[in-house]
């Protein structure tokens, strides 16, 4: 949860699921964060579209999120989108085995209460 929506804050959130990713902690990041139960993501299914390239197929493929310290503030203000509906949506790539990817990750913003709770929506390769 944040308190404001602004690209500080955003970026805080976009590093804590990069490197959460990267030490293979998908519980952890699931217990932290809503997600569209569209997706009903779970340990398991986030493990195998990440290492899948976007695909959600059972067998384990090669790639694997890589730790980052640092993500352009500006590629986020760019990507944030505000609704009408006071919800904001953002699309963040990620890197793979130690350089960017096209591997995009969608999250959601939503007015909770005094704050916003994070929803992880879509893993896809755009």
């Amino acid at each position: 949860m944040i308190k404001e929506v602004n690209t500080h804050n955003l970026k805080v959130v976009v590093l804590h699921i990069i490197n959460t990713l990267s030490q293979l902690k998908f519980k952890e990041l699931l217990d932290n964060l809503e997600y569209d139960e569209y997706y009903n993501w779970t340990p398991e299914l986030l493990e195998n579209v990440i290492s899948n390239y976007g695909f959600p197929e059972e067998s384990l493929g090669e790639y694997r999120i890589s730790s980052i310290s640092d993500y352009n503030e500006k590629i986020i203000s760019d990507n944030i989108i505000d609704h009408e509906d006071g919800t904001y949506s953002l699309d963040f790539e990620v890197p793979l085995n130690g350089e960017m990817s096209d591997l995009t990750i969608s999250i959601e913003i939503r007015k909770s209460d005094n704050s916003y709770k994070i929803v992880l929506g879509n893993i896809r390769v755009m």
